[in-house]
């Protein structure tokens, strides 16, 4: 993995600068939008099996698909995947690939492919607009590969010193605010939000 994580060396140097230079700014955009209260609740939910017309409202409210030109056919096929707890990526973007959008076409759903591995596997990192941005992730090989990028480049953040300072703090403020429900949110989550917040509060 070392070597591995020396490619991508200055990626690494960049955003551990990024995020300790905003980390305040970042934690006060996830405050406004309740981002971690929120995912407490739908993965308590989740955890509890509940996973009902108040969990699906919430969860497609959380991770935007609402507007994302999907049908009701979308939605039942996604939620039952969801209940079926698989973590297969092909097997979940081909199932929703197979299914039209409101526009009237075939579309991969990576972004919410991973969002839904992540729900059941919350060491997954999530794929989204924000996420690729900042870590530079590649369209070149498809979705698979994609996937295997992020989850190799958070592997690498995990190692730099800077970014495990910046997990310590948010964890600290995640324990405060939410106490023993903090343990609901992985390292893997808590490097996300902040990495996804960064983008927004630099862009």
């Amino acid at each position: 993995m070392n070597n591995i994580c020396d490619n991508f060396k200055d990626l690494i140097q960049i955003t551990a600068k990024e995020l300790e230079g905003n980390l305040q700014e970042i934690f006060k955009l996830l405050e406004r939008v309740n981002n971690f209260g929120v995912y407490i609740s739908i993965t308590k939910k989740f955890k509890n099996e509940e996973i009902d017309d108040e969990f699906e409202k919430k969860y497609r409210r959380y991770y935007g698909m609402n507007n994302a030109g999907l049908t009701s056919e979308h939605f039942k096929t996604y939620f039952e995947l969801l209940k079926s707890k698989t973590t297969d990526l092909e097997e979940i973007i081909d199932r929703l690939y197979q299914i039209k959008t409101f526009g009237g076409y075939n579309s991969i759903q990576l972004v919410f492919a991973t969002k839904l591995i992540h729900t059941i596997d919350n060491n997954s990192p999530i794929i989204d607009n924000n996420i690729s941005k900042i870590l530079k992730l590649s369209n070149a090989n498809g979705p698979i590969k994609k996937h295997e990028e992020v989850k190799t480049k958070f592997s690498c953040l995990f190692k730099e010193p800077k970014i495990r300072i910046m997990l310590e703090k948010a964890r600290k403020e995640v324990k405060e605010k939410f106490g023993k429900d903090h343990e609901l949110i992985s390292d893997v989550k808590l490097l996300d939000s902040l990495l996804w917040a960064l983008y927004s509060v630099i862009n």
